[in-house]
């Protein structure tokens, strides 16, 4: 009976009641609140169902990017998935019912972990509750505030979907890794390097938080003793994890995802650890008295939460203050924090228990009783206001977002577009329309960025030719149509600093207007993606300096995009796209002529002219330069294909299953080197 009700009653109603305060997310439909970024998944969704199995190249976002790129799969596979099986629903529906079910399934794992780090279920199940209802400790942050749970405003306000469902199986990752620290049975080494997997697949922000705690959960760990052998165990752990995952995560993957969070608007991180530096010989010790109490079990669970709270609630505070960073998005990591608080509370609650109220069994129920009432009865203060933020959007076809997709969709013939803000996160999530933006910036071409800025702001361009300059950038994107938000758009964002610059410029044609949102013609010459160009010319580029270099984008707009090709000769190139990564070209070229391909450069492009390969080169921009080496009509195949380090990931993904089922010769070898690395240590320190 006890079982039961430890391991189905308990969280049977934990997960009841998170999934009554989100209930509103089961009806499916899109979420209101348009700044989401919920968009992203839904894009990549339909890009995967409207594709599968041909994923190689995504030609929507960034001027184009490998799929491989475009961030962690499991939750778009899992919406795919979900809307092949039963298409009546839809992907944006299949998203929302997904985040409700995970959102209310995360307290559940979560009760699991505090169970397993205290020995007992009564705590987790106070832990579960209190980190479902209670407010977030950073509500004391000066920019943050409020009763809702911050997790909750995290999903719904900033579309933070992977996150959430990372978190779920974070507490999962951290038991397995805690019981193969102690027991490296395969069972526990399988178990810890599958659900440190899922979480990988599913969002780089809750891995880098797995991290952190795990970092934490070890260094405890270890102050109790037996270092070696614990390290070991979670080494090899380690080992299997990334292997399993070696599949997605490959070099390219992960050099992308170091874009992510990094750098500081008013500080850096060097510059904080400096000033926390002299503070390091004060906690000394601290660290003496840890290293002490680490080694009793009582005090284990109060170090893990401590320093699950110190760091993230320290990185957020620095972040808050004054934009310092102390890890990538230093932000976003208050729900794992908040783990660290109910825990903290939940153990702490308990021992205060057990100590004053050691004999008195009736009363420890009273108590025990009282307080799970008293956390029940908090979420009916904002119940409603919960309600109302969930519910789906009455009509998601009258925002300005959807308006714009359906003419850009109607009017462009698959013409590159450039949009900002909201409009540019939910496009594709509407239309395949081909765009400058997109939903994850760590696979852009840098010079995209720098591009970006420079026509939303114009900032630091000469006087009165900041519109010159942006559109310079327009055509150097082959960019054919421009949305621009002027103050009474209802686009969320309003990036544009100097809306009006661009019907300054000599050829920029008004389209339409709807309702503050103006889409204007850009003036491409040549609005093909490939332009014959000279061999020449393109050997004489120069990197711009910036985004305001003048002399070298003009000379690359004139090289990319001239008036007219060489003179009198027009339509001397067709483009034409045959698939996923596949194109045509067909071209007259002359001597010492190759071919400017405005299409993001990357290892994996292949051209052919019959079964001969040229070459592929990369311009100062980024872009794609052909090199035929002939002359005369010529028919070019260009193809997107996998590159080494994507093949070896699949390797390492084969080697890792193939190293779980051979594991416990191997677990005993890696045992054997780690007890002979220890007494050997131990010998040299004596």
């Amino acid at each position: 009976m006890k079982k039961i009700l430890t391991n189905f009653f308990a969280p049977g109603v934990i997960f009841l009641a998170n999934a009554i305060l989100v209930w509103p997310l089961f009806m499916g439909g899109y979420t209101q609140h348009i700044g989401s970024i919920e968009s992203v998944f839904i894009a990549d969704a339909r890009f995967i169902l409207e594709n599968f199995p041909h994923l190689s190249w995504n030609p929507l976002w960034y001027a184009g990017f490998p799929f491989h790129l475009f961030y962690t799969p499991l939750l778009p596979a899992l919406m795919t998935l979900l809307n092949f099986l039963v298409p009546v629903v839809s992907i944006a529906s299949w998203y929302r019912i997904l985040i409700g079910f995970f959102y209310a399934l995360t307290p559940v794992s979560f009760y699991f972990l505090v169970s397993f780090l205290t020995e007992r279920k009564s705590v987790g199940f106070l832990a579960a509750l209190a980190y479902s209802f209670l407010p977030s400790l950073g509500y004391l942050l000066p920019a943050v505030g409020g009763e809702i749970p911050w997790r909750l405003l995290t999903l719904i306000l900033y579309g933070e979907g992977g996150h959430i469902i990372g978190l779920f199986f974070l507490p999962l990752a951290l038991i397995f890794f805690g019981k193969a620290i102690s027991d490296a049975s395969r069972k526990n080494v399988f178990l810890a390097s599958l659900f440190t997997g899922l979480l990988a697949l599913t969002n780089l922000i809750a891995l880098i938080g797995f991290g952190v705690m795990l970092a934490v959960v070890l260094l405890v760990e270890l102050l109790g003793g037996d270092w070696a052998r614990k390290l070991g165990r979670a080494s090899v752990v380690f080992l299997f994890s990334f292997g399993l995952v070696a599949f997605w995560f490959n070099f390219s993957f992960i050099k992308s995802s170091f874009s992510i969070g990094t750098g500081g608007v008013g500080g850096s991180v060097g510059d904080a650890y400096l000033r926390a530096f002299p503070a390091i010989f004060l906690l000394a010790p601290l660290f003496f008295i840890f290293a002490i109490i680490g080694k009793k079990k009582i005090f284990k669970p109060i170090l893990i939460a401590l320093g699950w709270i110190l760091i993230f609630y320290t990185s957020a505070y620095f972040w808050f203050r004054n934009q310092t960073m102390l890890l990538p998005q230093p932000n976003r990591y208050l729900p794992e924090m908040d783990m660290g608080t109910a825990l903290f509370l939940s153990w702490g609650v308990l021992l205060l228990i057990e100590k004053f109220l050691r004999k008195l069994v009736w009363a420890k129920g009273i108590l025990y009783t009282l307080i799970i009432i008293l956390i029940l009865y908090s979420p009916f203060r904002y119940i409603k206001q919960a309600w109302d933020l969930t519910l789906p959007h009455q009509d998601i076809s009258q925002t300005s977002e959807y308006k714009i997709a359906s003419w850009l969709k109607n009017n462009t013939n698959g013409e590159r577009v450039y949009a900002t803000g909201s409009t540019a996160f939910w496009l594709n999530t509407f239309v395949d329309v081909p765009q400058v933006r997109g939903g994850n910036d760590g696979v852009a071409n840098p010079w995209i960025f720098h591009a970006v800025y420079q026509i939303n702001t114009g900032e630091n361009a000469p006087k009165g030719k900041e519109g010159e300059v942006a559109v310079w950038w327009l055509r150097v994107l082959n960019v054919s149509y421009l949305v621009v938000n002027f103050p009474d758009s209802k686009e969320i964002f309003h990036d544009f600093v100097m809306p009006e610059k661009f019907a300054k410029v000599e050829g920029v044609k008004e389209e339409i207007k709807l309702n503050g949102d103006v889409i204007y013609k850009t003036p491409l010459n040549q609005p093909s993606l490939a332009q014959v160009v000279s061999q020449t010319d393109f050997e004489n580029l120069t990197e711009p300096k910036n985004a305001v270099d003048v002399d070298a984008i003009g000379r690359y707009v004139n090289y990319i995009d001239p008036p007219s090709p060489f003179g009198l000769r027009k339509d001397t190139v067709e483009f034409r796209w045959l698939g996923v990564g596949k194109a045509k070209i067909k071209a007259d070229l002359k001597k010492d002529e190759g071919i400017g391909v405005q299409i993001t450069y990357d290892p994996g492009w292949r051209a052919y002219i019959g079964r001969k390969q040229i070459q592929v080169k990369k311009d100062v921009i980024g872009f794609i330069f052909l090199d035929p080496k002939t002359s005369g009509e010529v028919e070019i195949n260009l193809s997107y294909g996998r590159t080494w380090d994507v093949w070896f990931g699949y390797l390492l993904t084969i080697l890792a299953i193939g190293g779980l089922l051979a594991y416990p010769k191997l677990s005993f070898k890696a045992s054997k080197l780690f007890q002979k690395a220890q007494k050997q240590w131990e010998k040299d320190e004596v």
